[in-house]
């Protein structure tokens, strides 16, 4: 059996504290506030973290920055793949109100120079499938961002609307895009088929 930890990067700074005219360099360059470093850092004791073999990341600053303690602990490398970046919002051309009630109601929704949750969705899965070729059998971290995160979910989960709310739902578990930073999903994979998807509760999360 073949696990799989998905985990969104840590609290990280707040858009505006770095200036810089090109906004997707300063969002790749947001790394995490001094709360979220202590979290990051909490998060690699997790017990159940201690089984990782493999850590791949989002090369973005807040995953890699998060990523590194629980590399650190168990001395391992942490292997970055542009897939994993973050959704591309793009030229924003509305609204963030009607833009998000636009993407998470038509997938194939974007705008200029962004991405579509389709788009991500490619990406994400691709890379996902390749990582699981590879490590068959074995206990895997991916560090990567809510967005994306949550979009790879798709394939797994029924896709419901629940009071208007993009919920993804596999059996008891409800997943919304409201993540803790950081937080978890376990997923087991046996023989190419999904047997198991939880959320990771811990103290951080509970």
């Amino acid at each position: 059996m073949t696990t799989i930890y998905l985990i969104r990067h840590s609290e990280k700074l707040k858009k505006g504290i770095i200036q810089n005219n090109d906004f997707e360099l300063d969002t790749k360059a947001m790394t995490l506030t001094v709360e979220g470093e202590r979290l990051a850092k909490e998060l690699s004791d997790i017990p159940e973290l201690s089984k990782v073999e493999k850590i791949y990341s989002s090369p973005y600053a807040r995953s890699v920055a998060t990523a590194k303690y629980l590399a650190a602990k168990l001395n391992l490398d942490i292997y970055l793949d542009s897939r994993l970046e973050e959704i591309k919002t793009g030229k924003k051309t509305m609204d963030n109100k009607t833009f998000n009630y636009l993407r998470e109601h038509d997938f194939d929704f974007k705008l200029e120079d962004g991405e579509s949750f389709y788009d991500v969705q490619k990406r994400m899965t691709e890379v996902f499938h390749e990582i699981c070729e590879s490590n068959q059998n074995k206990t895997i971290a991916i560090f990567s961002h809510h967005f994306a995160l949550f979009i790879l979910l798709m394939n797994f989960c029924e896709i419901r609307y629940i009071e208007d709310q993009l919920t993804l739902c596999y059996r008891d578990l409800n997943i919304t895009l409201k993540w803790a930073s950081p937080d978890i999903y376990k997923l087991e994979i046996e023989q190419d088929n999904i047997i198991n998807l939880e959320h990771v509760v811990y103290s951080m999360n509970a």
